[in-house]
């Protein structure tokens, strides 16, 4: 299984738009106003959280978990327009993504508070940073920002979020979480189902896997251990 450390460039939506990143600051007018989620609260860690100098390492994603999720809708609209092959293929490749994923569960797992799959492994699989709520950046930060945005245009994704936490510019972490083995069990129903013909209830078994995602929100400091749960 391959994992990443993943963040969305400044200005650029993440992978599944699940949460918005971190715009370059609107103070020194060079740049486009910070996009934020008013809705979102910062959602305390439930499970042990790095230390002070672990904090820019941010949260290790799940590409097969992301694959899946695509394996997921694609098998979903297959299904409406009537492609069943399609439907079956795009399901299998899910499950087998999954299956993979499900390997090194215990490595990159994180405990959420808004779990509903007890005793699951929610596995982070998209990840984006964003100004937290309510923080209104300032001229004397602008370049730090902006130094940052030439961080993560460039790849050193560690790095910038290193440069904005010593600047004090206040960040959180975004993070959508799946939990792996209930959406295995899911999508190898919807496998059995479409064999079977049995269409609607597929669709459903598969919609059960996108309404298993949780979205989490953490302080800088307050990245959860990864491999504590699972």
């Amino acid at each position: 299984m391959r994992t990443r450390t993943k963040l969305a460039a400044l200005g650029v939506v993440s992978a599944l738009a699940v949460a918005p990143v971190l715009n370059a600051a609107h103070a020194a007018g060079t740049v486009a106003p910070v996009k934020t989620d008013t809705a979102t609260a910062q959602t305390p860690a439930a499970t042990t959280t790095a230390s002070t100098d672990q904090a820019a390492k941010i949260l290790q994603t799940s590409d097969e978990i992301l694959g899946a999720m695509h394996d997921v809708r694609a098998a979903r609209l297959a299904i409406y327009n009537g492609e069943v092959d399609q439907a079956k293929s795009m399901t299998e490749k899910a499950a087998s993504a999954l299956q993979m994923a499900r390997n090194d569960a215990s490595s990159i797992s994180v405990q959420t508070a808004k779990a509903t799959e007890a005793g699951d492994a929610y596995l982070p699989f998209d990840t984006s940073i964003s100004f937290a709520e309510g923080f209104q950046p300032t001229a004397d930060k602008a370049g730090k920002i902006q130094e940052a945005n030439q961080q993560l245009a460039s790849g050193d994704q560690q790095k910038a979020v290193e440069t904005l936490r010593l600047a004090d510019v206040d960040i959180v972490v975004n993070a959508a979480l799946l939990p792996v083995n209930a959406s295995l069990e899911h999508v190898d129903a919807a496998a059995k189902l479409i064999a079977d013909g049995s269409y609607y209830q597929a669709n459903l078994a598969l919609k059960a896997v996108e309404d298993a995602v949780v979205l989490d929100t953490y302080a800088i400091d307050g990245i959860p251990v990864q491999g504590a749960a699972g």
